[in-house]
């Protein structure tokens, strides 16, 4: 294609004139004009033209620029230019005074984010990186060994040990309720018994019991209900040989039972293999029972 303006010059693809071309022995409209003296100073479309003249203005601005093809070229010049701009320590002061005291939205951080993503980074500006600031290391070496310093010195105290024991005893273990439980706890609410289930026992072993019945009609004691896993807690009628941690698990459950009956509890434990088996009304005997332990 040939330049509209008759120079018989060949346009590029997308492109009507020749850069400056479509301009070329016409003066603009501003030519002599500075300031205030201009008519159109400070002013918008709208209240230059109006609304209606205006719009159609700005649609065909619009539209002219949809469908233009930039060439390589031309958009390199323009990267170029950008740059240059931004290089000059005039626009940078601009910069800084129209930022300054700007809280950044949300938004505006995830579009910042977008456009960083997928950029190339230049050689200079990468060398630029892999420089090693000044004292970086010493400073990320002292900040790990104060905070592991603090921690330890943390844990050490008999302050912070008693707010992790006192936040423990809200944290309720095991999350879900085992069968053998499940099948004392319909047990009790068939007898019409109320109970509580993982309550926090305060003793010098502290620990969360598996069910506290409290003092109600035919229950003349406050009674713990344990429900002891055959392999952990160690039978010895399912468990041959018992290992190192289950001498020391049913050692602690020792220590406990002694521990609530010195506190006035009625204390019964039962296996998991004999809860599978037992009855209704051989459950009841046992809780009617005062004063007596059962396994």
């Amino acid at each position: 294609m040939e330049c509209k303006c008759g120079c018989n010059q060949e346009v590029k693809k997308g492109n009507i004139y020749i850069w400056g071309h479509n301009t070329k022995d016409k003066q603009p409209w501003n030519y002599g004009l500075k300031g205030d003296k201009n008519y159109r100073f400070g002013k918008n479309y709208e209240e230059i033209y109006g609304v209606d003249k205006a719009r159609i203005i700005k649609q065909n601005l619009s539209n002219s620029h949809k469908n233009i093809l930039l060439s390589k070229e031309h958009k390199e010049n323009i990267k170029i230019a950008i740059i240059d701009m931004f290089k000059r320590p005039e626009i940078h002061k601009k910069l800084r005074k129209s930022l300054t005291g700007l809280h950044k939205s949300q938004i505006h951080c995830e579009n910042i984010s977008r456009s960083l993503m997928g950029r190339t980074l230049t050689k200079e500006h990468k060398q630029h990186l892999r420089k090693p600031k000044s004292n970086t290391e010493n400073m990320k070496k002292t900040r790990t060994e104060l905070h592991k310093q603090h921690i330890r010195e943390a844990l050490n105290l008999e302050k912070t040990k008693q707010k992790m024991r006192i936040s423990r005893k809200n944290i309720v273990i095991p999350f879900k309720d085992t069968i053998p439980e499940k099948i004392i706890q319909n047990f009790l609410t068939l007898l019409h018994k109320e109970y509580y289930t993982h309550k926090y026992i305060n003793i010098e072993h502290g620990y969360q019991c598996d069910i506290l019945v409290p003092v109600q009609n035919g229950i003349n004691q406050k009674t713990i209900i344990e429900c002891d896993g055959d392999y952990y807690h160690g039978n010895p009628d399912t468990q041959k040989q018992l290992t190192d941690w289950q001498i020391e698990r049913k050692s602690i459950d020792d220590l406990r039972t002694k521990e609530l009956i010195n506190k006035g509890f009625r204390v019964i434990r039962l296996w998991d293999s004999k809860i599978r088996e037992l009855t209704i009304e051989v459950f009841n005997t046992f809780i009617k029972e005062n004063g007596e332990d059962d396994d």
